[in-house]
């Protein structure tokens, strides 16, 4: 057998093996830098995970703050109708008492049956008008109850 035979025949088995090496050294090295850019990925996701739900916790922070300033907008519009309300009730209530008051008086008096009608019934309108405020008064009030129930599910004072 000459040389070349011999180098030939080396290079036929060894061919395959140093084939097999630069392979697996590629795999290796190829895995590394997957594992590395998968660890790099995951951290990545971790932060902008964090990031979202710090984010999110201030959104909800803030619809929170921004429904108590909407509920007590709504309360203080509801305490100054009840004071409204409260107000024509007080006036409606002292002119049913005039009227009463005068009526009686012009009982006494014994004037025309006319205008003892005119009078009564202007009494009587005077009374629905008290009981209408005495209702709006009523809803009113239920209407506030229920607004500070909302602020204090809200996790408002």
């Amino acid at each position: 057998m000459s040389k070349m035979d011999i180098i030939v025949q080396w290079a036929t088995i060894l061919s395959p093996i140093i084939a097999v090496l630069i392979a697996w050294l590629t795999v290796r090295s190829s895995a590394k830098d997957t594992a590395k850019k998968i660890s790099t990925l995951e951290e990545s996701t971790r932060e902008q995970i964090a990031a979202l739900e710090e984010n999110t916790t201030k959104q909800v922070e803030s619809v929170k703050e921004l429904t108590k300033i909407q509920i007590e907008l709504s309360i203080l519009q509801t305490n100054a109708e009840l004071k409204k309300i409260a107000a024509r009730h007080k006036s409606l209530t002292q002119k049913v008492y005039d009227e009463t008051k005068n009526d009686m008086m012009f009982n006494q008096l014994g004037g025309p049956y006319d205008s003892l009608r005119q009078k009564e019934n202007r009494r009587r309108d005077l009374m629905d008008d008290n009981d209408m405020a005495l209702n709006e008064l009523k809803e009113t009030h239920e209407l506030l109850a229920q607004l500070n129930n909302l602020k204090k599910r809200i996790g408002g004072k």
